[in-house]
C-alpha cells in the first residue's frame, strides 16, 4: 500500500537514517571539497583563497593557518586538489543553506552546513546504493532472507559504512559506477537493449570519474562487458553520455590548469608537503607520474611483480593495517564465492576477478597506499560491491552460522570505527613515513601498526559509537550507546509488519 511499504524505499530509509545518525566531517578532504562548493555559489570562481582559512584548524597540520592540507597551488591561486565532482554535486545545497542562513560565520551555522552536505551527498548516495545492492543481488540468488543478509553485511559491516558518514568522494562515485554496471548488466539479464540505458549508463559512469579518478578502473570494466556481449552499436551511445559528464572534468581543469588532462594532484601546495624536510608522507612531488593518476604514484614503483610489492597487496589484504579482511572478514568468502559464480555467471566473474586485480595493482603501485587518515583500505573502496556480488554464492555451499559469524565480526568492527578518524602515518605529530622503524617494518612481514584496537577500540568502550556531527550541533556529548538504542527503535518501526506480523497479518510468537 504505497511507497512506505515498498520494501526498496524501507531499505533507503532504514540506511539513510543509520549513517544519518553517525554523520561526521573528516578534517582536510572533507573541508577541501566544501571550500570548493563555497567558492563556486559565493565568488563565482573555483579558487578557494578566501576559505581555507576560514573554519577550524586541524591538529596537526603544518600549515597552521588552514582548514585543508588537501589543496594545489598554482598561478599564485589555491584550488582544491580533489576531483570536483562532489564539490559540483553538493552546490544546490550550499545554495538551500545560503537563503536559510546567509553565510556560515559561526560555528553552529558551520556544524549545520557540514551536515546538510553530509545528508545530501554520501549519506544519500550511500543508502541509494544499498538499493541498488538489494536489486542487483535478485539477479543473482531469488530467496529474499539472504538478499536481505547481503545488504545487511554490505551497508554495515564494510568500509561502505565508514564513508557513508562524510563526504568522501568514493561514496558518490561508487553509485555512479556501479549504476553504470547495473544498467549494462539488467540489460543482459532481461535481453533488453536499449540505446537510451547505454546513454544513461554512460552519463553516469562519466560522473562516477568526475568524482573519483581511480574509478575508471570499473567503467574499463563496463567497457569491456558491451565488447563481450557484442553490442558495438549501443557503444555509441554509451560514450556520448560518458564525454557529456566527463566533460565538466574536463571543463574544470582547462579553466584552471589550461590543459584538459592535468588535475590539481600535480600542483600540491609545498606549504603543507615539504619536499626537502619529508614533513608528510605525500612527497617528492618531481617524481609523480603527470595526468589523471593520484600524485602518490610513483613513477619507480612501475615493476609490477616485485616482492616489495607483493608484500603491500599482503597488507591491504590481511594487515591489521589497513587489510580489507582485517576490517571486513567476511570478504574472505567473496574469493570463495567467485569459484562458484565463475560456473554460472563467467562473464561477470571475470569482470569482479579483472576489477578486484586491477585494483590491488594500482594500489600497490601508490607511494601512500595506506591513505592516511583512514578506517580501512580506502582506495580500495571501489571493490566492495562487486565482492559482494560473488559472496551470495556461498549461501549454499557455506554454513549459514559461519557466515552469520563472519558477518556480525564484521559490522561490530565497522560499529567501532564510529569515532574521529585518525592518522596511522602520524606519531608526535611526525610522519612515520620519515621515522626509520616504518621503513626497516616495511621490508620485513612485520605489521606496522593496528589502530583498530589501540585507537578505535578504547574509544568505542568508553564512549561507544559516536554521532559527532550531532554531538557538535547540540554542542554535548550523547550518553554511550544511545544513538544505537534509538536506531534500534527507529528500525523496528520501519519494519514493524516484517517484524511482528506474518502476511496474513497474525502475530508472531
Amino acid at each position: 500500500m504505497g511507497i512506505l511499504n515498498k520494501k526498496e524505499f524501507k531499505i533507503f530509509l532504514t540506511f539513510f537514517i543509520i549513517y544519518l545518525f553517525f554523520a561526521r566531517f573528516g578534517p582536510w578532504t572533507d573541508a577541501s571539497k566544501l571550500d570548493l562548493t563555497r567558492a563556486i555559489v559565493d565568488e563565482g570562481r573555483f579558487e578557494i583563497d578566501s576559505y581555507i582559512n576560514d573554519t577550524e584548524t586541524i591538529a596537526g597540520d603544518h600549515d597552521r593557518g588552514s582548514n585543508t592540507g588537501d589543496r594545489a597551488y598554482y598561478n599564485n591561486h589555491y584550488y582544491s586538489d580533489k576531483p570536483p565532482g562532489a564539490s559540483f554535486l553538493t552546490i544546490p545545497v550550499y545554495v538551500i543553506f545560503r537563503i536559510i542562513f546567509g553565510i556560515p560565520d559561526t560555528d553552529l551555522k558551520l556544524h549545520v552546513l557540514e551536515f546538510m552536505v553530509i545528508t545530501f551527498s554520501s549519506v544519500l548516495f550511500s543508502a541509494l546504493l544499498v538499493v541498488l545492492m538489494y536489486k542487483i543481488s535478485g539477479f543473482f540468488v531469488k530467496k529474499e532472507m539472504y538478499r536481505i543478509l547481503i545488504i545487511i553485511i554490505f551497508g554495515l559491516g564494510t568500509m561502505i559504512f565508514a564513508y557513508a558518514t562524510i563526504i568522501y568522494q568514493y561514496a558518490i562515485a561508487n553509485f555512479f559506477a556501479f549504476m553504470c554496471f547495473y544498467l549494462i548488466l539488467k540489460m543482459k539479464q532481461e535481453n533488453k537493449f536499449s540505446n537510451k540505458n547505454f546513454f544513461i549508463a554512460g552519463l553516469c559512469g562519466g560522473f562516477a570519474i568526475t568524482c573519483e579518478y581511480s574509478t575508471s578502473i570499473v567503467i574499463l570494466a563496463c567497457i569491456i562487458m558491451i565488447f563481450a556481449l557484442k553490442k558495438w552499436k549501443q557503444l555509441i551511445p554509451f560514450l556520448l553520455g560518458f564525454l557529456i559528464a566527463i566533460s565538466l572534468l574536463f571543463m574544470y581543469n582547462y579553466s584552471i590548469f589550461s590543459n584538459i588532462f592535468d588535475i590539481g594532484y600535480n600542483h600540491i601546495d609545498e606549504k603543507v608537503f615539504l619536499l626537502g624536510e619529508k614533513v608528510s608522507p605525500v612527497i617528492f612531488i618531481n617524481d609523480y607520474a603527470q595526468g589523471i593518476i593520484p600524485p602518490q604514484f610513483k613513477t619507480d614503483y612501475m615493476s609490477l611483480f616485485s616482492l616489495a610489492n607483493f608484500k603491500i597487496i599482503l597488507r591491504l589484504l590481511f594487515y591489521p593495517f589497513r587489510g580489507l579482511f582485517f576490517y571486513s572478514p567476511v570478504l574472505v568468502l567473496s574469493l570463495i564465492g567467485l569459484l562458484y559464480m565463475h560456473k554460472k555467471h563467467k562473464l561477470e566473474a571475470n569482470l569482479i576477478i579483472f576489477i578486484f586485480i586491477l585494483f590491488l595493482i594500482y594500489n600497490s603501485q601508490l607511494f601512500e597506499w595506506g591513505a592516511n587518515c583512514s578506517f580501512g583500505p580506502r582506495y580500495l573502496y571501489p571493490v566492495i560491491p562487486f565482492l559482494m556480488l560473488s559472496l551470495t554464492f556461498c549461501f549454499k555451499k557455506i554454513k549459514l552460522k559461519f557466515i552469520l559469524l563472519l558477518a556480525i565480526i564484521s559490522i561490530i568492527i565497522n560499529l567501532i570505527g564510529m569515532q574521529v578518524l585518525t592518522s596511522e602515518y602520524h606519531a608526535d605529530d611526525l610522519p612515520i613515513r620519515a621515522l626509520p622503524e616504518y621503513k626497516l617494518k616495511l621490508t620485513t612481514w612485520q605489521p606496522i601498526s593496528n589502530s583498530l584496537f589501540t585507537y578505535y577500540m578504547p574509544l568505542f568502550l568508553r564512549y561507544g559509537p559516536r554521532s559527532i556531527l550531532i554531538e557538535r550541533l547540540f554542542g554535548f556529548r550523547l550518553f554511550p550507546f544511545l544513538n544505537i538504542f534509538i536506531l534500534i527503535v527507529i528500525v523496528m518501526f520501519i519494519w514493524k509488519n516484517e517484524i511482528f506480523f506474518k502476511k496474513g497479518g497474525v502475530r508472531k510468537l
